[in-house]
């Protein structure tokens, strides 16, 4: 869900950035002090995938677009930090590069899709972090849609509080279409994360 600029106002851009840039430096911490060398082959490879699924958008509503984000994905295989980090990474490549997304939405792109998806999946796993693994399966697609739903709800809330939009109309727009994007991703991540458990289970943060 890319926010364009000429949507959000100032105040709304100045608090997605004073919330994203602690997050973010925590998680740069994280992964500096606990990356395991075994996950940079793996985080380089969905890296590479997230940025080429989020290049394919279609119009929502409002001047935003839809697509795969990978939140939960990359989540589920290498962590929230790593995550957060490796999305963080692809909207500024799309923004500065590829004019996908603006560049003074980028404090609340990121918010939304490299702080709060991650978030949202974490918890997300960790509620069925106990479960056997056959069930820890089955919550993989209605994860996803789970983290889609927070993000976009974010998103909302951020176009609301610039004045723009009405909340019901903007909330209603940007939620329900990424649940159907989130019953897509979900059932892509799926297929990803049992061949990664196939072939390397040892990859696996979820594990």
């Amino acid at each position: 869900m890319h926010i364009p600029d000429g949507l959000l106002d100032t105040k709304t851009t100045v608090i997605t950035a004073a919330v994203s840039l602690p997050v973010l430096t925590y998680a740069a911490r994280k992964v500096k002090n606990e990356l395991d060398d075994k996950y940079i082959p793996v985080t380089a490879a969905l890296a590479a995938f997230v940025f080429i699924a989020q290049m394919i958008n279609f119009p929502i509503s409002a001047g935003t677009s839809g697509h795969l984000i990978g939140a939960f994905l990359l989540t589920f295989l290498i962590g929230p930090w790593l995550s957060m980090l490796t999305i963080t990474l692809v909207l500024l490549v799309q923004a500065f590069l590829f004019q996908d997304g603006g560049i003074l939405a980028l404090p609340a792109n990121i918010l939304n899709m490299a702080v709060i998806a991650p978030l949202a999946s974490v918890v997300w796993i960790k509620l069925f972090s106990r479960t056997k693994s056959w069930i820890r399966h089955l919550q993989i697609v209605p994860g996803a849609i789970f983290s889609l739903a927070c993000m976009s709800f974010i998103g909302a809330m951020e176009l609301w509080t610039s004045g723009l939009f009405e909340f019901r109309f903007i909330s209603s727009t940007l939620v329900g279409a990424h649940l159907i994007v989130g019953l897509g991703e979900g059932f892509i991540s799926l297929m990803i994360i049992r061949f990664v458990q196939k072939v390397k289970p040892e990859l696996t943060y979820a594990s």
